[in-house]
């Protein structure tokens, strides 16, 4: 019995010994499979804040769509054509008077 254990444990320290290269392998292994996935669960959550982005861009983008679509299509509506002229413009509709407040702060005086 204590020549059988002494057995197993030389054939465990030989084995140990004589193949610590391929434990070394499986250690550089680990460590480099790790970090792979460290780095790959950096780059999903990159590419997941990218696609919000995107998205939330998308909506803006829409929406200004929308707006630009029903500016063009009210062009003949006489009411528009007047609002665009006070608001881009600054002109005044007829028989209405005109007011200009400028800031006391940023006078020239």
């Amino acid at each position: 019995m204590l020549e059988e254990r002494k057995a197993h444990s030389r054939l465990f320290v030989e084995g140990i010994l004589k193949s610590w290269w391929v434990i070394l392998f499986f250690l550089f292994s680990y460590f480099a499979f790790d970090q792979g996935m460290k780095k790959k669960e950096w780059e999903e959550l990159q590419l997941q804040n990218k696609l919000l982005f995107l998205m939330k861009e998308r909506e803006r983008a829409e929406k200004e769509q929308e707006m630009h679509r029903l500016e063009i299509a009210s062009q003949n509506d006489p009411a528009w054509i007047e609002m665009t002229l006070i608001r881009c413009l600054g002109l005044v509709p007829e028989g209405e008077i005109k007011v200009h407040f400028t800031d006391p702060k940023k006078s020239q005086y």
